[in-house]
């Protein structure tokens, strides 16, 4: 019987050491770098079996978890975890006027006016912050006018969406949300050709953003090396107005 149970705990241990080979170890590079898991992190540092340590920031687009708010679905844009949803939350009756929280969290209705803020602290002492990395923001001069195309907060500072987008493509999207869209279409009279089909307003203090018209005013640059150029629709450069929608062909189904 006992040379039984020391068999079996033998066997048992040996057993053990092999199914925990076969699961990778959290510092592994198949753990760290599965696409398909979500991480609080969007800096790694894992080991390889063929590498050696490696570290380095995930790509654009990697999904990741908020730390302060674990349930906001985002993702890593350069190397800092952003919300996906629509913006940042409006909501500012559950505290006091006089009590602004330190959790570099914006809660205006538009674009932040500024990436630093004055916050308070729990003893009451109050204190100047940033803004949390990747708020949308809209860069202001010493007079409160715009002084560039909106942009997120990095560190303090607004920095514009085209100033960034050569290095991420995406940065566009990310900067213009659909809860900031409250502009009135707009239409180019000035018969210049557009660098941009989006527009921005002030609306009761907020900054928010809007689309130039599909018609044959709001010509803009495509960027090609024809320089051909393309009319506005929806906020981007088609190649033919009225997003491509031929309108004689429109009244005529319409008879």
């Amino acid at each position: 019987m006992r040379i039984f149970i020391q068999t079996f705990a033998v066997a048992f241990v040996l057993t053990s050491d092999y199914c925990a080979s076969q699961r990778h170890q959290p510092w592994s590079c198949d753990v760290a770098l599965n696409p398909n898991s979500r991480r609080y992190n969007c800096y790694y540092r894992c080991y390889s079996t063929s590498q050696g340590w490696i570290n380095g920031t995930h790509k654009d687009g990697m999904p990741c978890m908020l730390w302060r708010n674990p349930m906001r679905r985002a993702q890593c844009l350069r190397g800092v975890c952003v919300s996906e949803d629509t913006g940042p939350s409006a909501n500012t009756t559950d505290r006091p006027p006089q009590f602004v929280s330190c959790d570099g969290e914006y809660r205006g209705k538009g674009y932040a006016p500024n990436c630093r803020y004055t916050c308070t602290l729990p003893n009451g002492r109050r204190k100047l912050t940033n803004y949390a990395l990747g708020t949308p923001c809209m860069p202001l001069n010493e007079n409160g006018q715009r002084a560039g195309n909106a942009g997120i907060c990095y560190f303090g500072k607004c920095h514009p969406y085209d100033q960034l987008e050569r290095r991420f493509p995406n940065i566009t999207k990310k900067v213009h949300p659909a809860v900031y869209r409250k502009c009135p279409l707009k239409e180019n009279y000035a018969k210049i050709v557009l660098w941009s089909c989006i527009h921005y307003c002030k609306i009761q203090d907020e900054w928010f953003y809007g689309y130039y018209g599909s018609g044959t005013n709001n010509a803009c640059q495509l960027f090609r090396e024809d320089n051909r150029l393309g009319w506005c629709c929806d906020g981007s450069c088609h190649l033919r107005p009225h997003c491509g929608q031929d309108l004689e062909d429109t009244n005529r189904v319409g008879k």
